[in-house]
C-alpha cells in the first residue's frame, strides 16, 4: 500500500509544477511584450550584448519553464523516476542561470544607463528613432527628464506640437527611467516568484523521487 506521505508529497509537487508552468507562461508573455514594446530600448543599450539580449533570454527561461513543469506535472502524476529526474535537471540548471542573470542586471544596469544617457548625443545619428519611439511610447522626456536634451528638445518629448520647448504646455516632464524601472520590476516580481516556486519544487522532488524507490514494489 502506497504510503500516505508519498500522495501527500505528489499532490503537491503537481502544486508547484502547475504554478511554475504558469510562472513560465507568464515570464514568456513578458518577455514577448518587452521585446515587442521595449525595442527602443534595447537599441539605445546595443553596445552591451547581455543588455539587448535580456530579453530574448527571459523568453527562453519563459518557455523552458513550461516545458519543465509539464515534466515535473506528469512526473509526479505517474509517479516516474525518469520523468521528475529529468524535471530536476532542467530547473537546477535554469535555477542557475536565473540567479546568474539576476546578479548580472545588478552589475550592468548602470552600464545601461550610462549608455542610455549618452546616447542623447547622438540623436541625430542612429539614435533618433528609437529615442522617439520610446518617449512618444511612454509619454516621457530624456531619460532622467526632459533638462537631459539641454535647449534642443525633440518634438517627441511633446504630444502636440511639431516644435517642441521647454514652453511648451504639453511637455513630458517626467524622465524615461521611471517607467522603464517600473516594467523592470514587474517582470522581476515574476522571476523572483518563479525562483521561490522552482527552489520548492527542487526540494519536493528529491523527496518524491526517494520516496518512489522506497516504495518500489519489491520483486
Amino acid at each position: 500500500m502506497k504510503s500516505t506521505a508519498l500522495n501527500v508529497c505528489k499532490w503537491l509537487m503537481f502544486t508547484f509544477n502547475l504554478i511554475i508552468t504558469i510562472c513560465g507562461a507568464v515570464l514568456l508573455a513578458f518577455g514577448i511584450w518587452a521585446y515587442a514594446n521595449g525595442n527602443s530600448f534595447r537599441k539605445l543599450v546595443s553596445a552591451n550584448l547581455y543588455l539587448s539580449n535580456s530579453m530574448a533570454l527571459m523568453m527562453a527561461v519563459g518557455s523552458i519553464l513550461i516545458i519543465a513543469g509539464l515534466f515535473g506535472c506528469i512526473g509526479s502524476l505517474m509517479e516516474s523516476r525518469c520523468l521528475l529526474g529529468t524535471f530536476f535537471t532542467l530547473v537546477l540548471i535554469l535555477f542557475i542561470i536565473e540567479v546568474v542573470s539576476i546578479i548580472l542586471l545588478f552589475v550592468y544596469w548602470p552600464k545601461a544607463e550610462t549608455l542610455a544617457l549618452d546616447s542623447i548625443h547622438h540623436y541625430d545619428t542612429n539614435k533618433k528613432i528609437p529615442w522617439d519611439y520610446l518617449q512618444k511610447s511612454m509619454k516621457c522626456c530624456g531619460y532622467t527628464s526632459y533638462t537631459d536634451w539641454g535647449s534642443e528638445i525633440p518634438s517627441s518629448c511633446c504630444s502636440h506640437n511639431q516644435t517642441c520647448t521647454v514652453e511648451s504646455k504639453d511637455l513630458y516632464v517626467k524622465g524615461c527611467r521611471s517607467s522603464i524601472r517600473h516594467y523592470i520590476f514587474i517582470i522581476a516580481i515574476f522571476g523572483v516568484g518563479a525562483l521561490l516556486f522552482e527552489l520548492l519544487a527542487i526540494i519536493f522532488t528529491c523527496v518524491m523521487y526517494q520516496s518512489i524507490g522506497d516504495y518500489q514494489p519489491m520483486a
